[in-house]
């Protein structure tokens, strides 16, 4: 089974008021970062809030689409992390203040986003590009490959490692379990204003929302 995750670590104690901002709700219901990771579905997320930060375990679209529309002004640092690895999509992301300060996006096995510079442990989950036979020959041609026929400087994500050590690069307790941690189930505070299609319904006058590609990916 492959892993679908959508997760972000702030260094903060994010309120209410915050994360409304990316259209969470609070249910005041308690739920397990273990029951979004492994049963994801589009109407809730788990919020945890500990040592001064606020982890984030989302099954819904909300991270996906502040992604994809750039909206994520939440205060202090964001680290997050977004895989569906059926599909080869990894995403790792890092915002301060509003403004990313690194970006890297794989996706169908090619680096989409590579945007600031490498941050301290990004070599634990990042590796170099297995060489592909079929396009290394080309590619030696035009001295685009290393010996061994990698592509020179092509890197790759391993999702799961960027999952597991999420907490770590985001400033944690390097032994951080995600499964293992509990706290309040959110909802889209949108969730309930749908169109006959199933998708969120605009507001009146209002042109119907674009998907973008993280909001596809994410969608159940």
């Amino acid at each position: 089974m492959g892993l679908n995750a959508n997760i972000l670590i702030a260094d903060t104690t994010l309120t209410d008021a915050d994360l409304a901002g990316i259209d969470l709700q609070s249910t005041v219901e308690e739920l397990t970062a273990e029951a979004v990771l492994l049963t994801p579905a589009e109407d809730r997320a788990c919020v945890v809030r500990a040592d001064g930060c606020t982890i984030i375990v989302d099954g819904s679209d909300a991270l996906a689409e502040a992604i994809d529309d750039e909206a994520i002004t939440l205060p202090g640092r964001i680290v997050s992390a977004a895989v569906v690895s059926s599909v080869g999509f990894s995403d790792f992301l890092i915002v301060d203040d509003g403004h990313v300060v690194r970006h890297l996006c794989e996706d169908d096995g090619e680096i989409r986003i590579d945007e600031g510079q490498a941050v301290p442990g990004e070599s634990d989950f990042v590796f170099p590009a297995e060489p592909d036979e079929d396009e290394s020959a080309d590619a030696s041609a035009d001295g685009a490959v290393d010996r061994d026929g990698t592509d020179a400087g092509a890197v790759e994500i391993d999702g799961d490692l960027l999952i597991q050590l999420l907490p770590a690069v985001a400033g944690m307790d390097a032994d951080t379990d995600l499964f293992a941690l509990a706290g309040t189930a959110y909802t889209r505070a949108s969730a309930g204003l749908v169109g006959s299609d199933g998708e969120p319904a605009p507001a009146e006058g209002a042109e119907p929302a674009r998907k973008g590609l993280f909001s596809r990916l994410f969608r159940r």
